[in-house]
């Protein structure tokens, strides 16, 4: 059974009963699809008023706590409760989560289609309890400490041993995915490599064969080198508009120093990062009035079954934000 090959799809319908998500072999593409049956119950500020909440409420304010499942992990004033007002940033797992946590991995009898259960976490980083706030309008402290929430949460959910990528992304704003408009990241765990990525780390892979080198870094130095596309750089940083762009003013922020995991950014670096985020989000801010995005951080697969497949993976695979 080919358990690399996946894409990160959400197939969203209305169904009644039990929820559980799972994961679908496409026999023609020869990839899992993740088979989301509850997604389309999300409230959303943005569509029909039928589909917000009923008392018009935003669950991820400060003070409506009780509206999201338990915390996870909290950032809070002067030894407050979990799960109470006092907090500056909250991690609590997603109510509609596109995967679950499982004990187990339960297969369909063999037939001409395969499923499994969609093994993996879903969690939401609140990243402030200010309704309004974007995310360029932050203190460079508040951003800091975001960024140090996404690495703690990184590292906690790489422990898990069936967990085989672990995906961060901020989606804002209705057209680029987000069903609430408080400020939130979400973090996905999953249990195989999306096909986005293993593309990627093949190409980075011969690359490497090739030239007995990164090619991100090689692109670094390239885009530095020639400077018509550098949009901002500070000590630790740069960021840039790739040479061949999949859509408009995109940016790549790529640390200096050779990383595979994004886990192991040092506290200098989320500082230096902070400061590059704001600045490049304000840019897009007040060029693009108010834009809607999808920010992405690219991060080495974790727990690597076959580790010969992919070689000294930290050699040539560089993390990344893309935005």
């Amino acid at each position: 059974m080919n358990f690399v090959k996946f894409t990160h799809i959400f197939y969203n319908h209305i169904t009644k009963g039990y929820y559980v998500p799972e994961l679908r072999f496409e026999p023609i593409a020869g990839r899992w699809i993740i088979f989301s049956t509850n997604r389309n119950n999300r409230p959303t500020d943005f569509l029909t008023s039928s589909l917000k909440f009923n008392d018009g409420i935003c669950p991820f304010c400060a003070g409506n706590e009780a509206k999201t499942p338990p915390e996870l992990y909290s950032l809070r004033h002067n030894n407050s409760a979990p799960d109470t007002p006092g907090w500056e940033a909250r991690v609590v797992p997603n109510k509609f989560p596109a995967v679950k946590k499982y004990n187990y991995r339960k297969f369909s009898e063999p037939n001409f289609y395969d499923k499994m259960n969609a093994l993996g976490t879903h969690e939401v980083i609140i990243e402030t309890p200010c309704h309004n706030k974007k995310m360029c309008s932050y203190t460079l402290n508040e951003l800091n400490n975001v960024l140090q929430i996404y690495k703690k949460r990184f590292c906690v959910l790489k422990n898990n041993h069936d967990i085989k990528y672990i995906l961060l992304f901020k989606n804002e704003g209705p057209l680029a995915g987000a069903s609430l408009s408080h400020p939130h990241t979400q973090l996905i765990a999953l249990p195989l490599i999306p096909n986005r990525v293993e593309d990627e780390l093949n190409c980075a892979l011969n690359y490497y064969n090739r030239h007995k080198s990164c090619v991100y870094c090689d692109m670094l130095n390239e885009e530095i080198n020639i400077g018509e596309r550098v949009v901002y750089e500070n000590q630790k940083f740069v960021s840039f508009c790739p040479y061949a762009s999949r859509f408009p003013y995109e940016i790549w922020i790529l640390p200096k120093k050779h990383g595979h995991y994004f886990k192991n950014i040092s506290i200098d670096e989320t500082g230096a990062l902070s400061d590059m985020l704001i600045r490049i989000l304000k840019k897009l801010f007040f060029a693009l009035k108010n834009p809607q995005y999808n920010l992405i951080i690219r991060s080495a697969p974790v727990n690597l079954d076959n580790k010969a497949q992919y070689g000294q993976i930290g050699s040539y695979i560089h993390w990344h934000i893309e935005i």
